[in-house]
């Protein structure tokens, strides 16, 4: 006897996530007012939560759960499926946990099996951030002239990453702005490869300039052991000097509701310091350049050989 197969549950996320990135490319112009970045940024990130939630929906769904346990999922995924209506034999709870991951959690896990998030890893952190700000905090602690060169310089391409990989069409990201998002992040575009490249050079050179010197190295030594003993820091190859650096960490969290633990997710870099030449990269596309997008473990003896550091 052939029995039909369950069907997966209905993907709105990726089908709905266009919305929003269609509301934010209206916002963007050249002389962006404090509510153009305000609400571009939000519907950027409302849009990306949506899609990233969507990539890892497709491979499954219960993986955007907070509560991925049978007894919950098989209710919020596959309600109309359910033959068992007396909820006294049942197995399933009869109150479901519905809710679903954060957006450093969803990029955290589609960075596992998505190369375009991979690649715009710290970039999409970093809209988390100002999305975060936006909503929680006072709207002067945003950062308005990187908000607003976020969405002039970046919005357009991080979108085309996505297009390419997912096959989303351009009018469906764009709508009828995709040839006045295209010139305006034209003008903001640099060689970046290069820019980086000249800056590792500078560092090495200062590097050179104090290599021999085993006073100042032993002190430099001695600083980096100090930065490393505090916590989510970890020791790394400077991408200048390739003397020993720091890389320091933040954590995202997840709540596991049925023990009442907060329990670390995932660990976004957030800054590369070396002492011995003095190179300090935060900025998330430098970050996302030297490939600190792929996700790393902090917590296993020996890091993977594709991580570069």
């Amino acid at each position: 006897m052939k029995h039909k197969m369950l069907q997966t549950a209905k993907n709105q996320y990726t089908e709905s996530a266009h919305l929003f990135f269609q509301e934010s490319a209206i916002r963007i112009n050249e002389k962006m007012t404090n509510m153009d970045i305000f609400q571009s940024v939000l519907n950027f990130a409302i849009g990306m939560e949506r899609l990233l939630k969507g990539i890892i929906f497709s491979i499954n769904p219960t993986y955007i759960l907070v509560t991925p346990e049978f007894n919950h999922s098989l209710r919020v995924l596959y309600k109309d499926k359910i033959i068992n209506n007396n909820e006294r034999d049942s197995i399933l709870a009869n109150t479901p946990t519905a809710d679903v991951i954060t957006f450093k959690n969803s990029l955290l896990r589609a960075a596992e099996i998505s190369r375009a998030t991979q690649k715009n890893k710290n970039r999409l952190f970093g809209l988390s951030n100002l999305r975060d700000i936006i909503v929680h905090n006072d709207l002067d602690w945003i950062d308005k002239a990187k908000a607003s060169l976020l969405m002039k310089r970046d919005f357009y391409f991080i979108l085309l990453d996505f297009s390419d990989e997912i096959g989303i069409p351009r009018k469906d990201l764009f709508g009828n702005n995709e040839d006045r998002i295209r010139e305006i992040s034209k003008l903001y575009q640099e060689d970046r490869a290069n820019l980086l490249r000249i800056k590792l050079e500078e560092y090495e050179k200062k590097w050179n300039s104090i290599s021999r010197n085993q006073e100042i190295i032993n002190q430099m030594r001695a600083r980096t052991d100090e930065l490393l003993e505090s916590v989510r820091r970890y020791e790394t190859t400077c991408p200048a000097c390739n003397q020993s650096a720091v890389l320091f960490a933040e954590a995202d969290y997840i709540v596991d509701l049925e023990n009442a633990e907060k329990l670390v997710a995932g660990e976004f870099v957030r800054l590369i310091r070396c002492e011995f030449c003095g190179l300090r990269i935060s900025d998330e596309i430098e970050l996302d350049e030297l490939g600190y997008g792929k996700s790393f473990n902090p917590y296993v003896d020996e890091f993977d050989d594709d991580i570069p550091f």
